[in-house]
């Protein structure tokens, strides 16, 4: 797994990050406000996460609660809860629209409106949780995928379409990342270095597209206009999906050894943030080509980055030395002036 790899790294590289990250924090004209999120709520071990376009926090639980929060970690929407049967949650998605939120568990997705307390519940042929997940604006469509992409009709509660890995194209791992066009024509995935996309009306393939530099992460803007990939050799590359073009690349570590993992960019691309091996969160702002903030939260790898539509609000997750599915150090991130 990777990131036990890094978990080695980041120890090799602590003194000498230390010295390099401050050497960059210098010279960092914004900061970064960081709240720390408990691993627990009432004893009940945290288990997912991940942040809306508008910067709701969703947190999903070991004993199948889902609850949302504001940007100040206060409960929003007069206490939001839903529950999924008991059942762990291990991934969870807003749509774009933020009119609906999915909660997979093992085996199940469970479908929420947000102004709705009634729930769609789907069986899903995955035996684990999917590595990634995707709902459509007004949560028309949901999408789940590991090696294959599954989509599912929700006010139908059908499967729909099955699209499968190109292996000619290059595919050969797990799709970690998924978003859907603004209109819900078009599901898009990324698989280390490949990203693919498909009609979902017509079935056909859109797009199998490579970026070919030693990807280590991929992500995707929250309308699938714009991908951002961490690489082997700690750049972020920023690409715009459209036109197949890399648009900016820039390094996110002086550390030699150093790899990026995490990775998030805003929705209109002005605001890349990135989080590497040596335990680093680096904010880059493409228009500037300039690095606008760094932290450490902790010594441990940046697995994942989720940002807000405006790149100012990250949620962070740190890798546990000893990784237990869900289990990570979490942390909000907020873009502040000096």
């Amino acid at each position: 797994m990777r990131f036990r790899r890094a978990v080695i790294l980041a120890a090799s590289l602590c003194l000498v990050g230390a010295i390099g990250l401050a050497y960059g924090q210098s010279r960092a004209p914004l900061g970064l406000q960081i709240k720390a999120i408990p691993s627990s709520i009432k004893g009940d071990q945290i288990t997912s996460a991940t942040l809306s376009g508008s910067g709701l926090l969703a947190l999903g639980t070991a004993s199948g609660k889902l609850s949302i929060l504001d940007r100040k970690l206060r409960p929003w929407g007069d206490e939001w809860k839903r529950s999924a049967d008991s059942s762990a949650i291990f991934r969870i998605s807003f749509s774009q629209d933020e009119a609906a939120i999915a909660g997979a568990t093992l085996g199940a997705v469970f479908i929420w409106r947000l102004n709705d307390p009634t729930v769609v519940k789907m069986k899903i042929p995955l035996k684990e949780a999917p590595p990634a997940m995707a709902l459509s604006p007004s949560g028309r469509w949901l999408a789940l995928a590991n090696f294959d992409v599954f989509v599912f009709d929700v006010a139908g509660g059908r499967f729909v379409r099955k699209f499968e890995q190109d292996m000619k194209g290059g595919g050969i791992g797990e799709y970690e990342h998924m978003a859907f066009s603004p209109d819900a024509s078009v599901v898009v995935a990324a698989s280390g270095d490949n990203i693919d996309a498909w009609n979902i009306e017509s079935g056909k393939r859109v797009r199998n597209w490579s970026c070919n530099c030693g990807a280590n992460g991929v992500t995707f803007s929250r309308d699938a206009a714009l991908a951002v990939f961490g690489t082997g050799d700690a750049r972020a590359v920023l690409v715009d999906l459209a036109s197949e073009t890399v648009l900016k690349y820039k390094s996110m570590s002086i550390l030699e050894g150093d790899h990026v993992y995490g990775t998030a960019v805003s929705l209109k691309g002005t605001l890349v943030a990135a989080g590497t091996a040596g335990g680093a969160v680096v904010v880059w702002d493409t228009v500037s080509g300039v690095i606008i903030a760094r932290a450490q939260p902790s010594g441990q790898p940046i697995a994942r980055i989720t940002s807000s539509d405006d790149g100012q609000l990250l949620l962070v997750e740190g890798q546990k030395a000893e990784y237990v599915r869900g289990s990570y150090d979490r942390w909000l991130m907020t873009l502040t002036q000096r």
